[in-house]
């Protein structure tokens, strides 16, 4: 819960956004592929859980900026 309500912090932002378009290359996501669900890893349950966490964080700050 701490790092979902820290995740509106804008002083993170340009670190988030570097840290998601990463991912987003590194795992060849693309709106035209429509292959999004590949940002959540599943092979383990650590991996998991990080994951989903990375993904509702970015949803909140989204949120928080529009």
């Amino acid at each position: 819960m701490v790092g979902f309500i820290l995740a509106t912090d804008m002083a993170k932002h340009m670190e988030d956004l570097t840290a998601f378009k990463n991912k987003c290359e590194h795992k060849n996501i693309t709106k035209d592929q429509d292959n999004g669900q590949l940002f959540i890893d599943s092979s383990d349950d650590t991996k998991l859980y990080d994951s989903q966490q990375q993904f509702l964080e970015l949803i909140a700050h989204a949120s928080d900026v529009s």
